[in-house]
């Protein structure tokens, strides 16, 4: 099962480079409120330009606890109530390995602006092991999210280092949206 995911917009004013992104749909939302979060798994906070995926502690929303901290690249950003939620009302998300995801076209990333949704494992064998909630930045090719112990970890790089096969892609995840098909 799955836990629930957080993704942060946060502004930034760098030179932008050509990307190719999602435009997701208005009339079939893709997002809703967090105040609206009832019977959603997934969130996500905004700003403008730079977005950010982190972990939302299952436990936060036991406890009452709308705040969360996001990791960026110029540091870690909390925020409470000022995010909203992925919701799968009319997407259905498929997790796929980075090798048959990221540049699969049948394959609708999860993805706003320049940024992408990724899951990293920590052990591909054991079910079990820890997994984290990351950011992919395109025109950066930057991975970074919180490891172990909180500790943020940012890989320069990144695509090159699976290219050139330094890095595994099965321990990376990305997210399809599969749009759903009501009667």
């Amino acid at each position: 099962m799955l836990l629930a995911f957080v993704v942060a917009f946060v502004v930034t004013l760098h030179p932008r480079m050509c990307y190719s992104a999602q435009k997701w749909d208005h009339k079939k939302p893709i997002v809703t409120a967090f105040g609206d979060r009832n019977g959603h798994n997934y969130l996500f906070r905004v700003s403008l330009n730079e977005i950010s995926f982190a972990q939302y502690p299952v436990n936060n929303f036991y406890k009452n606890d709308a705040c969360v901290s996001f990791p960026t690249l110029r540091g870690t950003v909390q925020t409470c109530d000022k995010y909203f939620l992925l919701v799968d009302d009319w997407y259905k998300f498929d997790r796929k390995t980075w090798d048959k995801g990221f540049n699969n076209a049948a394959c609708t990333i999860l993805q706003f602006h320049t940024s992408v949704l990724v899951f990293i494992k920590y052990d591909v064998i054991k079910d079990t092991s820890p997994k984290f909630v990351g950011t992919y930045s395109t025109t950066r090719d930057k991975l970074y999210y919180f490891g172990k112990d909180n500790k943020m970890i940012i890989i320069t790089n990144f695509s090159k280092r699976i290219d050139r096969k330094i890095m595994s892609p099965t321990k990376y995840e990305v997210i399809c949206a599969v749009e759903r098909k009501w009667p």
